[in-house]
């Protein structure tokens, strides 16, 4: 009878190789999820800087629309807020709150205020909101003019800002 010959067989990793390689790749494994929130809170950070200057144009624009064809201006609260008729000849007063640019108008029969954003709490994501710091409103030249308007988030981080918006209103 013929004798089979042992097959050794040598191809294989050993305990300790396999080892090693699991230690190497829990290693990198970790500088990875490491690098993970880091990435994530820059990307939150640049979608929210994006978003600040998209409402800051959106801001304006809704400026723009609303005052170009106003008549009967006038300033008010020390330079804070700015009262006028507009096209569809409603008595309008745009000033600039804690939590927002706010338009106020009183209703026909009633002595209260109403107030609403000029810029949707849903168009600032939320968590942003447009302030100024001044109006002011020549007569001669017919030029509304907004100082230090900027866009704030919840911790009042300012995010995105313009030092002088001027809107010529047509005569």
């Amino acid at each position: 009878m013929k004798r089979f010959a042992k097959i050794r067989n040598n191809g294989g990793f050993s305990l300790v190789e396999l080892l090693v390689a699991i230690i190497i790749l829990g290693l990198v494994g970790t500088v990875v999820a490491g690098g993970v929130p880091a990435a994530v809170g820059a990307y939150k950070k640049v979608v929210e800087k994006a978003n600040a200057q998209l409402l800051l144009t959106t801001t304006t624009n809704a400026l723009r629309n609303e005052l170009d064809t106003a008549s009967n201006i006038s300033e008010g609260d020390g330079g804070t807020s700015l009262s006028f008729i507009n096209s569809r000849n409603y008595n309008l007063k745009i000033k600039s709150a804690a939590d927002g640019i706010k338009v106020e108008y009183v209703e026909e029969g009633s002595s209260d205020p109403v107030s609403y954003l000029l810029v949707s709490e849903a168009a600032a994501s939320g968590n942003l909101r447009v302030v100024f710091a001044d109006v002011d409103y020549d007569a001669a030249t017919g030029t509304i003019t907004i100082t230090d308007m900027k866009v704030l988030n919840n911790e009042n981080k300012q995010l995105a800002s313009l030092g002088t918006y001027t809107i010529n209103v047509l005569r």
